[in-house]
């Protein structure tokens, strides 16, 4: 669907429908969105999106949650039971006009309804379908249920993360995110493939791999040496790396990361510390020494970060040419000068929240972004997506009412 005259972004004019939940394949969309695609949510209320519900409050409603706007910006949102024969029908009257699909239930839900991509490409032959789920649509593992803990312990990066002489670490939603964005780059690019070709297609798309796909050193290692890679806590893939780690400094549970890599940031990272004495020492003298007394040398930076606050650990660092920053929590990084700077952080107005600060895409565009919305409410717009874009008419609408299809 080609851009339209007013509308912003690389994906205006496009229309993605989205029946996914929790954060991964929310995510997916929610990138379209951002890039000017029109996102249609279909949702019922007797089976939610999981983040729609408060934790910890089930008095609240479904529209009260914060970490459901901040994966549903910019959407519309269409109340539909799939399980009725009228919400089918709506659906495929929707899909068939809409260039993209977006879904992660568990593999055959959607064969059960009679939409699947087989089924759908009968309404919309060039229609490009993206599933997500945790282990992708065939193969012995194809039907296990999965979040973000599933994800971190089946793509084996669960084991890799810790320390050595500890357990395996979860990793948890940024491992949502990172297939989401995922799901997002294959969304766009077969949508560009369909530009080209005028050909549609299935996307299927393993979070078990995507996890997989973040630890490709591993596999190399593996193939290489033959051992089992192991947990190494915050030891720099950067060979010889040292010191490379989080520091503690002056402060309530404050961190400064430091990265040496070359002899002459060694030099640097000794003028900032007071000690140029210690670029001479033969324990540190080159890349090879400072690794094999890494231990030793992190007890020597750790004393020193220790007595200062993290800003002006890194200041000093970065002044000599030494890579460091101190560790952002979410406070901290809310209140940062450069994210400020950058218009990283959005202020959108909910119906129901007030204002809530929300992240843009993590992007700048040379044309204008897309202004962000805060997220639908359950079933906002069902009204203008049925008589307006799928032209039903009013009996036809109250029809469906009396069959339960918006339940």
């Amino acid at each position: 669907m080609p851009s339209e005259a007013g509308m912003v972004g690389p994906l205006a004019g496009f229309r993605v429908v989205d029946t996914t939940w929790a954060a991964a394949g929310p995510f997916t969309s929610e990138v379209a969105s951002m890039l000017g695609a029109e996102v249609v949510k279909v949702e019922t209320s007797t089976n939610p999106d999981l983040f729609r519900r408060v934790v910890g409050r089930p008095d609240l409603g479904l529209d009260q949650a914060s970490r459901f706007n901040g994966l549903n910006l910019n959407k519309k949102s269409l109340r539909l039971n799939l399980k009725t024969q009228g919400g089918q029908e709506v659906f495929r009257r929707l899909v068939s006009c809409s260039d993209a699909f977006v879904e992660n239930f568990r593999p055959g839900v959607l064969a059960r309804l009679n939409l699947d991509y087989e089924n759908l490409i009968k309404f919309r032959p060039d229609l490009v379908m993206v599933s997500i789920s945790a282990a992708g649509q065939s193969g012995p593992d194809s039907g296990q249920p999965g979040y973000a803990p599933i994800f971190n312990a089946l793509g084996g990066l669960g084991y890799l993360t810790g320390y050595s002489d500890g357990p395996p670490t979860e990793v948890r939603d940024s491992l949502d995110l990172r297939v989401g964005t995922v799901g997002a780059y294959a969304l766009m690019m077969a949508l560009l493939h369909r530009e080209r070709t005028s050909q549609g297609q299935w996307v299927d798309i393993s979070a078990r791999e995507v996890t997989a796909s973040l630890i490709g050193d591993a596999f190399i290692e593996r193939s290489l040496s033959g051992e089992k890679p192991t947990r190494n806590a915050n030891a720099s893939g950067v060979p010889l790396a040292a010191p490379y780690d989080v520091y503690r400094c002056l402060g309530d549970d404050c961190w400064v990361a430091i990265g040496v890599t070359t002899d002459q940031q060694w030099v640097g990272l000794c003028e900032a510390m007071g000690r140029p004495d210690l670029a001479r020492d033969p324990r540190f003298a080159d890349r090879l020494t400072r690794h094999e007394n890494r231990a030793e040398l992190d007890i020597v930076v750790a004393r020193w970060t220790e007595r200062l606050r993290a800003a002006k650990v890194a200041r000093l660092c970065r002044d000599n040419g030494v890579p460091s920053s101190p560790l952002h929590n979410g406070s901290s990084l809310f209140e940062d000068e450069h994210v400020r700077h950058r218009g990283v952080l959005r202020e959108v107005q909910h119906p129901h929240l007030g204002s809530q600060q929300v992240v843009r895409g993590p992007w700048q565009l040379a044309s204008r972004d897309v202004d962000l919305q805060a997220s639908p409410l359950l079933g906002a717009h069902n009204s203008s997506i049925l008589r307006d874009q799928l032209a039903y008419s009013d009996e036809e609408i109250a029809a469906f009412e009396r069959q339960g299809v918006f339940e």
